[in-house]
């Protein structure tokens, strides 16, 4: 198909190292380097992805407190799936191409070497959606009129078809108020006055912006198209877009939907169901429980974002409106009312 072709011409170099079959004795995907090099090469089998300000880093603190999961030694994201790989900056507000791409042996050493019993774990978040700029990125356009030739979720299971997937979301609205301020204060180089007021007025226009092109292409297009707006992503909050893509190719047992708002308010029977969908080994409570007690939340809201106070009222009413009809669906497609974000 028209997707294999661009997978191989963005990526031969991946789908050339590729083995016919990985190490039965190891719980992640590895293979024999070869007696040059000796040890082995792995892959994740396991990939935390999305969304932006969803609670993900966190998560991948609190998994990686589990003896049997394990980090890549570079750390939480590398973003090679979506970014790197095609010559991508990691940082997704630095536009243009970097040179050279990043090749996947550079990206496999940095995942680092990895125990039998261990799942490594990738947390790069832009792998649930990130294919921006497909349109000048890839070499091999595809049905133009749908979107990117190829999806990240397709990649993923073209190379390793049983690896786990664990998808955080968050209510699609906090979600982008939390976004829209933090990347502005982070040293992103956006240096720009944000308050409630300019929020909402980027929000209606992206919105609106966002609705014109469902009303001439397809939902799928619309979600991928590098007209989005990255300083207010609103995209992003429609969901289904990318869930729908993960389950197109990944059957159901092997992906997991988390809600932060659940995994903040439950954290201890949230890693519970997370381990057992992962198939590790269960932990003991109370050492679990101290440690949830005693570790810092990551990446909590600033002071200077803080201080901007909550959005207005009527712009939350607006993206409520905004987000209800993607929501509902999500909900449906996983069968489960969490994902509703009724207030």
């Amino acid at each position: 198909s028209s997707g294999i072709n661009a997978e191989y011409g963005e990526s031969p170099d991946v789908l050339s190292s590729l083995p016919s079959s990985f190490l039965p004795s190891h719980r992640s995907f590895c293979w024999p380097r070869g007696t040059l090099f000796g040890g082995n090469w792995c892959l994740p089998a396991v990939y935390l992805a999305g969304m932006p300000k969803c609670g993900s880093t966190d998560l991948f603190e609190k998994l990686t407190w589990h003896p049997e999961l394990r980090g890549a030694r570079s750390g939480k994201e590398n973003h090679y799936w979506a970014r790197t790989r095609i010559g991508k900056s990691a940082n997704h507000l630095i536009k243009g191409r970097i040179a050279p791409k990043r090749t996947f042996r550079s990206y496999l050493a940095s995942l680092g070497s990895v125990g039998q019993n261990e799942l490594l774990i990738d947390g790069s978040q832009s792998l649930a959606w990130d294919s921006m700029g497909w349109e000048e990125w890839y070499w091999y356009g595809g049905n133009v009129s749908d979107g990117p030739p190829y999806t990240n979720a397709q990649l993923i299971h073209r190379i390793t078809p049983n690896v786990k997937i664990i998808l955080i979301l968050r209510d699609p609205v906090t979600r982008l108020y939390s976004d829209y301020l933090y990347f502005n204060n982070q040293g992103f180089g956006i240096h720009e006055v944000r308050t409630t007021e300019t929020f909402d007025e980027a929000v209606r226009e992206e919105a609106r912006r966002f609705r014109k092109c469902v009303s001439n292409h397809t939902l799928h297009y619309c979600c991928y198209s590098s007209e989005n707006n990255p300083k207010v992503r609103v995209w992003i909050g429609v969901y289904i877009c990318f869930v729908r893509d993960w389950l197109a190719v990944f059957p159901r047992d092997q992906l997991m939907a988390v809600s932060l708002e659940d995994y903040s308010q439950y954290s201890q029977s949230t890693l519970n169901r997370i381990y057992q969908f992962l198939g590790v080994s269960k932990v003991d409570q109370g050492k679990l429980g101290v440690f949830l007690g005693t570790a810092k939340k990551a990446n909590k809201r600033p002071v200077n974002e803080r201080s901007k106070g909550d959005m207005r009222p009527d712009t939350e009413l607006f993206l409520r409106e905004f987000y209800s009809p993607y929501n509902s669906e999500v909900a449906r497609l996983l069968n489960d009312t969490r994902f509703l974000y009724k207030k």
